[in-house]
């Protein structure tokens, strides 16, 4: 005798638990009506999927992948004649921390690439710098992995032009917009081992849920970023920067799910039932993000080491990066 219950999470996605004759034996010894193992079941599982937060889910994931590729080729202290090349890693979370727990899903991921930059005073117009990035990363949360391939080019102007006072200089005003791209995708990699307890009024037992097929979120975003910064330079070496910003977003964020799961107990992996799980939604970034941006560089003519951080409501990044001059 089998009992099969199936409750929907989500307009568009579901768990179905089935528990076999050994799944009610086991409800049985620990005391629990088999009932209630059932929907306790189902609310593990969809807490562990977040089945019943999907679209906040898939934003925070458009969101990340936004900041992770964040005007990365930008030199928020750049000279009229620079013509630089480096690398830059970036690492971008959400800010819930309900999506770096220790679920499935995970709105983090790890960025790293190239960046070129140069400046037009070499060619009359000192105001002016251009950047440009470009960056392929493979990602892995938990049992996810998957890929993130990223770009983007911006234009700096400065509006201001810097002052320099004994040995501090100010870097004038300057506001940088352009344009990034970023196509994320993650998928489950291989089998993937879930735990969750069923407890009852005797004793309480530990399944592992052990789920195969098909489990996959891409996300791809546009974004230009606007944004006004300034900063200080001290002995011409020491530079401090900051500013603000909104970012315009679009771009989609999609979750598809179809796993056939198996509940078992014990070392053994004795089956006690099955779950289906099944999910489809779309959502995407948030259109209009304000932000905050800080770091601090050391700056000389032929290498550039910054470290810089980028904080808005919903998400927070951090950027180290080496420029080396190529003239």
């Amino acid at each position: 005798m089998i009992l099969c219950v199936s409750a929907a999470a989500h307009a568009d996605s579901s768990v179905s638990v089935t528990l076999n004759q050994t799944g009610r034996d086991l409800a049985e010894q620990i005391g629990a009506d088999v009932g209630q193992i059932v929907s306790d079941a189902e609310a593990r599982i969809n807490d562990l999927f977040e089945l019943q937060g999907l679209p906040p889910l898939l934003r925070s994931f458009a969101n990340t992948a936004v900041f992770a590729n964040h005007s990365l080729g930008v030199d928020y202290q750049p000279d009229p004649n620079d013509l630089m090349l480096g690398i830059v890693a970036d690492t971008a979370i959400a800010a819930d921390a309900r999506l770096s727990s220790d679920k499935v899903f995970s709105a983090t991921v790890v960025n790293y690439g190239i960046v070129a930059s140069v400046g037009l005073g070499r060619w009359n117009h000192p105001r002016w710098t251009v950047s440009a990035n470009g960056s392929y990363a493979s990602t892995t949360i938990r049992n996810l992995a998957g890929e993130l391939l990223s770009g983007g080019a911006h234009v700096q102007y400065n509006v201001i032009p810097g002052v320099v006072r004994g040995h501090v200089r100010w870097s004038g005003l300057s506001i940088t917009t352009g344009l990034d791209i970023a196509h994320w995708k993650i998928g489950i990699a291989d089998e993937l081992r879930l735990n969750f307890p069923v407890v009852g009024t005797i004793d309480r037992a530990n399944v592992e849920l052990v789920s195969n097929g098909t489990l996959e979120v891409v996300s791809q975003t546009i974004a230009v970023p606007v944004e006004v910064t300034s900063g200080i330079r001290l002995g011409n070496v020491f530079g401090i920067y900051g500013g603000g910003g909104l970012t315009f977003a679009a771009g989609s964020s999609t979750v598809t799910a179809m796993l056939d799961s198996v509940m078992v107990i014990n070392a053994d992996d004795v089956p006690i039932g099955t779950a289906l799980i099944t999910a489809s939604e779309t959502d995407g970034p948030s259109a209009i993000t304000v932000h905050g941006l800080a770091g601090i560089a050391l700056h000389t003519s032929h290498v550039r080491v910054f470290v810089q951080g980028l904080i808005a409501p919903e998400e927070r990044a951090v950027s180290l990066g080496l420029r080396a001059g190529l003239d």
